[in-house]
C-alpha cells in the first residue's frame, strides 16, 4: 500500500495538498506496527509479571 503512494507521487506532479494527504496517510501508517508491538510488548511483561507474583498460589 506504501508503494502505491510512492508509486502515484512519483509518476504524477500532484498539487501540494495531494502530497500532504499522501504524506498524511503514510505517517499514518508508519505508527501502527511500533503501537502494535508496543501494545504486545506490554500484554507480555504484565503477564510475565503477574506469572511471578502468583506463582506461590498457582504451585499450591
Amino acid at each position: 500500500m506504501i508503494d502505491s503512494h510512492l508509486t502515484y507521487l512519483l509518476k504524477t506532479k500532484p498539487n501540494m495538498e495531494d502530497q500532504t494527504k499522501a504524506l498524511r496517510t503514510l505517517a499514518a501508517k508508519r505508527w501502527r506496527i511500533p503501537l502494535m508491538l508496543s501494545g504486545a510488548m506490554m500484554f507480555i511483561y504484565v503477564g510475565f509479571i503477574l506469572l511471578i507474583a502468583l506463582n506461590p498460589l498457582l504451585s499450591l
